[in-house]
């Protein structure tokens, strides 16, 4: 049995039951204003890391978009099986940069503090979570923490936790191909 998770803030302040496709929106709308007046740093010299400030495993825009369009991973549901989002289960998922995208914002980027809560949830609740299900579980947290790694790099981190991250990812990466290195390809393929 999972133990009670803390509950993810929200920037909405909800008046009734939003969709979660109408919470998306929102937050997109709110995330479009605020981009309106940013300046882009344009010289190298001069600019400053990006210092995340999401307080949850998943920034909350990401939580309501995934909901909506029913992308969530069996991980990050609810136990009644209704498919929608467990909020305190959702984890930012891995997302490649490119140059058409938009800069993260600091609200969907996660410090330090949180990469570590994060890394420790996927440890102690996902980990054992596996059985029969190896493709799936070997997914989820191989894109959880590539996206845990995406967000030491765009801050660049580089203190102590920051290492601690990266060897339990490294362990998980080896522990995997060789715990898992004798099943069908089809089932995993490091």
């Amino acid at each position: 049995a999972m133990a009670a998770l803390d509950q993810p803030t929200s920037r909405l302040s909800r008046s009734g039951n939003m969709s979660a496709e109408d919470c998306y929106k929102a937050l997109d709308e709110e995330d479009k204003v605020l981009r309106q007046g940013l300046t882009k740093q344009s010289n190298l010299a001069t600019a400053s890391a990006l210092v995340g400030s999401c307080p949850d495993m998943c920034p909350e825009k990401e939580r309501y978009r995934r909901q909506y369009q029913r992308i969530l991973s069996i991980f990050e549901m609810t136990a009644d099986g209704s498919g929608e989002a467990d909020h305190s289960r959702c984890v930012k998922e891995y997302s490649r940069s490119s140059a058409d995208k938009e800069e993260e914002f600091p609200h969907e980027v996660r410090p330090a503090s949180t990469l570590l809560m994060t890394m420790k949830y996927l440890c102690l609740h996902v980990m054992d979570a596996g059985d029969g299900r190896w493709a799936d579980w070997y997914d989820f947290l191989w894109n959880r923490m590539r996206a845990i790694r995406k967000d030491i790099t765009v801050q660049h981190l580089s203190s102590p936790g920051a290492v601690e991250l990266v060897e339990r990812c490294t362990r998980f990466h080896v522990f995997t191909a060789h715990y898992l290195c004798e099943l069908d390809m089809m089932s995993f393929d490091a």
